[in-house]
């Protein structure tokens, strides 16, 4: 059986920080990429990595995840217009594949 549907391709990655310019000057030297928008009124910075857009969000009193515990979670929720996403459950073969949901996950109280 041959698939005729496009591969997911993943384009940016929204990532909580305490400082969001800091972060992507980091972020673009580390990668060999660009500042491509920094916008302290708002928050908000974006660097350009081969092959992906990272953008950065300023979080007021942001706590960093703190493994193996969960006192401080990671986060995968949005705040400022970066759409969560959660890949799909793999299909098992001769299952009937789902649809792609129409809009992008809503975060629990979100």
């Amino acid at each position: 059986m041959t698939s005729t549907s496009a591969p997911v391709t993943f384009h940016a990655l929204c990532i909580d920080t305490p400082d969001a310019g800091r972060a992507a000057r980091f972020y673009a030297d580390l990668t060999g990429g660009a500042v491509t928008g920094e916008y302290p009124e708002y928050g908000y910075a974006q660097a350009e990595a081969p092959g992906v857009t990272l953008n950065f969000q300023t979080v007021a009193g942001y706590a960093r995840p703190q493994w193996p515990g969960q006192e401080h979670p990671s986060s995968s929720t949005s705040t400022s217009g970066c759409p969560t996403w959660s890949p799909p459950s793999p299909v098992p073969r001769g299952s009937a594949r789902r649809s792609p949901p129409s809009s992008p996950r809503t975060p629990p109280g979100g």
